[in-house]
């Protein structure tokens, strides 16, 4: 078993443009798609802080702040 390089643009001078611009739209809506579910998942985090911040537990022994802009505000010591 042999492994091969092969460049990119060997690779690309293959593909014609009838199958290489419907892929490239559909990596484009898969990474659309993964940066809205990244967002959601930030804004979910800005979202509930609060009621992190007020079921964190108030023993200094156990938990300390992070400082990491209220996304995990406690972690373990």
């Amino acid at each position: 078993m042999t492994v091969e390089h092969v460049y990119l643009v060997d690779v690309l001078q293959g593909i014609s443009s009838e199958v290489f611009v419907p892929c490239l739209i559909d990596l484009c809506k898969a990474l659309w798609e993964l940066m809205k579910s990244y967002h959601r998942t930030i804004d979910w985090h800005y979202r509930h802080d609060d009621a992190v911040v007020t079921q964190a537990p108030t023993d200094a022994g156990t938990a300390c702040a992070d400082g990491n802009d209220g996304l995990f505000l406690f972690t373990l010591c």
